[in-house]
Protein backbone atom coordinates (compact mmCIF):
# COMPACT_ATOMS: atom_id res chain seq x y z
CA UNK A 1 0.00 0.00 0.00
CA UNK A 2 1.84 3.53 -1.21
CA UNK A 3 2.51 5.84 1.58
CA UNK A 4 0.05 8.98 2.07
CA UNK A 5 1.43 12.13 2.39
CA UNK A 6 -0.74 14.95 3.44
CA UNK A 7 0.61 18.99 3.20
CA UNK A 8 -1.66 21.12 5.22
CA UNK A 9 -1.47 24.60 6.59
CA UNK A 10 -3.87 26.99 9.17
CA UNK A 11 -3.56 30.17 6.81
CA UNK A 12 -3.37 30.27 3.00
CA UNK A 13 -0.29 31.41 1.03
CA UNK A 14 2.69 29.47 3.02
CA UNK A 15 3.93 27.36 0.25
CA UNK A 16 1.70 23.99 0.36
CA UNK A 17 1.50 23.78 -3.23
CA UNK A 18 5.18 24.56 -4.26
CA UNK A 19 6.26 21.95 -1.18
CA UNK A 20 3.49 19.65 -2.49
CA UNK A 21 5.22 19.98 -6.34
CA UNK A 22 8.88 19.86 -5.15
CA UNK A 23 8.27 16.66 -2.75
CA UNK A 24 6.67 14.77 -5.40
CA UNK A 25 9.30 15.89 -7.85
CA UNK A 26 11.79 14.84 -5.54
CA UNK A 27 10.44 11.23 -4.97
CA UNK A 28 10.02 10.84 -8.77
CA UNK A 29 13.32 11.71 -9.19
CA UNK A 30 14.78 8.54 -7.00
CA UNK A 31 12.31 6.60 -8.71
CA UNK A 32 9.04 6.36 -6.84
CA UNK A 33 5.72 6.36 -8.99
CA UNK A 34 3.87 9.35 -6.81
CA UNK A 35 0.44 10.24 -7.42
CA UNK A 36 -0.47 14.13 -6.46
CA UNK A 37 -3.99 15.36 -5.78
CA UNK A 38 -5.27 18.89 -5.72
CA UNK A 39 -7.98 18.68 -3.08
CA UNK A 40 -7.52 22.34 -2.89
CA UNK A 41 -10.93 22.89 -4.87
CA UNK A 42 -11.42 26.81 -4.21
CA UNK A 43 -7.74 27.63 -5.38
CA UNK A 44 -5.86 24.53 -6.96
CA UNK A 45 -2.61 25.44 -8.28
CA UNK A 46 -0.93 22.76 -8.79
CA UNK A 47 -1.66 22.43 -12.50
CA UNK A 48 0.12 25.31 -12.93
CA UNK A 49 2.81 24.64 -11.21
CA UNK A 50 3.31 21.26 -13.18
CA UNK A 51 2.43 23.42 -16.17
CA UNK A 52 -0.26 21.18 -17.34
CA UNK A 53 -2.61 22.52 -20.41
CA UNK A 54 -6.26 23.11 -19.17
CA UNK A 55 -7.27 22.25 -22.57
CA UNK A 56 -5.86 18.67 -23.26
CA UNK A 57 -7.50 18.07 -19.50
CA UNK A 58 -10.41 16.08 -19.70
CA UNK A 59 -11.24 15.12 -16.28
CA UNK A 60 -10.45 16.77 -13.38
CA UNK A 61 -10.90 15.97 -9.62
CA UNK A 62 -14.24 17.82 -9.99
CA UNK A 63 -15.94 15.49 -12.37
CA UNK A 64 -14.60 12.16 -10.34
CA UNK A 65 -16.53 13.70 -7.30
CA UNK A 66 -19.33 14.24 -9.71
CA UNK A 67 -19.22 10.65 -10.86
CA UNK A 68 -18.22 11.54 -14.27
CA UNK A 69 -15.22 9.81 -14.21
CA UNK A 70 -12.90 7.19 -12.06
CA UNK A 71 -9.91 8.94 -10.32
CA UNK A 72 -7.30 7.11 -12.65
CA UNK A 73 -9.15 8.97 -15.92
CA UNK A 74 -8.31 12.14 -13.88
CA UNK A 75 -5.17 11.51 -13.35
CA UNK A 76 -2.68 13.27 -16.23
CA UNK A 77 1.27 11.83 -16.51
CA UNK A 78 3.09 14.78 -16.41
CA UNK A 79 6.40 13.43 -16.08
CA UNK A 80 7.84 14.68 -19.53
CA UNK A 81 6.25 17.88 -18.47
CA UNK A 82 9.00 18.59 -15.66
CA UNK A 83 12.15 20.50 -16.85
CA UNK A 84 14.62 17.80 -15.44
CA UNK A 85 15.04 13.74 -15.94
CA UNK A 86 13.30 11.78 -12.86
CA UNK A 87 12.81 7.46 -12.61
CA UNK A 88 9.70 7.61 -11.79
CA UNK A 89 6.58 9.52 -12.35
CA UNK A 90 4.09 11.70 -11.46
CA UNK A 91 0.40 11.59 -11.83
CA UNK A 92 -1.52 14.52 -11.33
CA UNK A 93 -4.98 14.86 -10.18
CA UNK A 94 -5.91 18.68 -10.60
CA UNK A 95 -9.07 20.48 -9.26
CA UNK A 96 -10.95 22.52 -12.18
CA UNK A 97 -9.75 26.18 -11.72
CA UNK A 98 -12.98 27.37 -13.69
CA UNK A 99 -15.09 29.32 -11.72
CA UNK A 100 -18.56 27.89 -12.33
CA UNK A 101 -16.75 24.48 -11.42
CA UNK A 102 -15.59 26.45 -8.04
CA UNK A 103 -18.99 27.29 -7.41
CA UNK A 104 -21.11 24.40 -8.42
CA UNK A 105 -18.92 21.80 -6.08
CA UNK A 106 -19.15 24.94 -3.01
CA UNK A 107 -23.16 25.28 -3.54
CA UNK A 108 -23.38 21.27 -4.05
CA UNK A 109 -20.93 20.27 -2.05
CA UNK A 110 -19.51 16.42 -2.42
CA UNK A 111 -19.71 12.97 -0.57
CA UNK A 112 -15.82 13.09 1.36
CA UNK A 113 -16.08 9.43 1.55
CA UNK A 114 -16.06 8.92 -2.14
CA UNK A 115 -12.83 11.39 -1.92
CA UNK A 116 -11.31 9.22 0.77
CA UNK A 117 -12.27 6.13 -1.62
CA UNK A 118 -10.58 8.14 -4.73
CA UNK A 119 -7.11 8.31 -3.05
CA UNK A 120 -7.09 4.31 -2.04
CA UNK A 121 -8.11 3.44 -5.64
CA UNK A 122 -5.73 5.52 -7.24
CA UNK A 123 -2.43 4.45 -5.28
CA UNK A 124 -4.57 0.66 -6.31
CA UNK A 125 -4.56 1.37 -9.84
CA UNK A 126 -2.16 3.05 -10.58
CA UNK A 127 0.34 1.26 -8.26
CA UNK A 128 1.65 4.48 -6.54
CA UNK A 129 4.72 3.86 -3.88
CA UNK A 130 3.65 7.61 -2.78
CA UNK A 131 0.27 10.19 -2.73
CA UNK A 132 0.62 13.27 -1.81
CA UNK A 133 -2.74 15.58 -0.60
CA UNK A 134 -2.32 19.28 -1.05
CA UNK A 135 -4.88 20.68 0.60
CA UNK A 136 -6.93 24.27 1.37
CA UNK A 137 -5.88 26.05 4.26
CA UNK A 138 -7.72 25.68 8.03
CA UNK A 139 -10.13 22.50 9.07
CA UNK A 140 -13.05 22.24 7.85
CA UNK A 141 -15.01 19.31 6.43
CA UNK A 142 -12.95 19.84 3.03
CA UNK A 143 -9.29 18.81 4.59
CA UNK A 144 -10.64 16.75 7.49
CA UNK A 145 -10.51 13.65 5.33
CA UNK A 146 -6.59 14.38 3.68
CA UNK A 147 -5.41 14.86 6.91
CA UNK A 148 -7.18 11.59 8.80
CA UNK A 149 -5.93 9.15 6.24
CA UNK A 150 -2.57 10.48 6.46
CA UNK A 151 0.73 8.57 6.89
CA UNK A 152 2.61 11.52 7.30
CA UNK A 153 1.18 15.15 7.90
CA UNK A 154 3.48 17.79 6.92
CA UNK A 155 2.12 21.26 8.29
CA UNK A 156 3.95 24.43 7.05
CA UNK A 157 3.89 27.55 8.94
CA UNK A 158 4.93 30.78 9.31
CA UNK A 159 6.64 32.60 12.08
CA UNK A 160 4.24 34.44 13.87
CA UNK A 161 1.87 33.65 16.76
CA UNK A 162 -0.82 33.39 14.38
CA UNK A 163 0.54 30.69 13.01
CA UNK A 164 1.50 28.62 15.77
CA UNK A 165 -1.81 29.20 17.10
CA UNK A 166 -3.59 27.73 14.83
CA UNK A 167 -1.52 25.13 14.03
CA UNK A 168 -1.35 23.53 17.63
CA UNK A 169 -4.95 23.29 16.95
CA UNK A 170 -3.96 20.96 13.60
CA UNK A 171 -1.73 19.16 15.30
CA UNK A 172 -4.14 18.22 18.25
CA UNK A 173 -6.60 17.53 15.86
CA UNK A 174 -4.49 15.29 13.91
CA UNK A 175 -3.48 13.52 17.31
CA UNK A 176 -6.78 12.75 17.78
CA UNK A 177 -6.91 11.26 14.42
CA UNK A 178 -4.03 8.74 14.64
CA UNK A 179 -1.74 10.47 12.19
CA UNK A 180 1.44 8.34 12.76
CA UNK A 181 3.81 11.24 11.87
CA UNK A 182 3.16 14.91 12.19
CA UNK A 183 6.18 17.35 10.93
CA UNK A 184 6.08 21.17 11.30
CA UNK A 185 7.84 23.20 8.09
CA UNK A 186 8.58 26.33 8.91
CA UNK A 187 8.89 28.38 5.92
CA UNK A 188 10.27 31.83 5.64
CA UNK A 189 11.83 32.24 8.38
CA UNK A 190 13.76 36.06 8.87
CA UNK A 191 17.30 35.51 8.45
CA UNK A 192 18.16 37.74 11.72
CA UNK A 193 16.52 34.97 13.69
CA UNK A 194 18.80 32.19 15.13
CA UNK A 195 17.12 28.69 13.30
CA UNK A 196 17.79 26.36 16.76
CA UNK A 197 15.67 28.83 18.50
CA UNK A 198 12.51 28.81 16.10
Amino acid sequence: MGHIITVHSFRRGVGKSNTTANVATLLAAAGQRVGVVDTNTQSPSLHILFNLDEAKVVYWLNDYLDSKCTIAQAAHNITKQLNTYVKGEIFLVPANPDTSSITKLLREGYDSSLLVAGFYEMIEDLALDTLILDTGAGLDEDTLPAIAVADTLAILLRHDQRDYQGTSVIVEVARKLTVAHILLIINEVPSTLDLTDV
